[in-house]
């Protein structure tokens, strides 16, 4: 019983990570274009479009899924920046 609650937690997880990706593909595009844009502008929209608190763990979380999607960030004077990535 305790794996089968621990198998739940994880897939809840998953799927939760799946959804904040779905959500910032859906008003972002990626590829190689020079382009940058805040990491926290991305999460305040992401946390709108999910109707959820814009916190620090909402952020590592969303930071967590688009890094799985293959997005990359960097960081500039203290600020951290997704590369390749444009408002669609």
């Amino acid at each position: 019983m305790h794996v089968d609650r621990h198998a739940r937690g994880i897939l809840q997880r998953v799927l939760y990570l799946a959804k904040l990706r779905s959500a910032a593909l859906e008003r972002y595009d990626r590829g190689d274009s020079p382009d940058r844009i805040r990491a926290s502008v991305v999460a305040k929209d992401v946390a709108t479009v999910m109707d959820v608190e814009n916190s620090p763990v909402f952020r590592a979380d969303l930071t967590q899924a688009l890094r799985a999607a293959g997005w990359r960030s960097v960081k500039v004077d203290n600020v951290r920046l997704w590369k390749g990535v444009r408002r669609r």
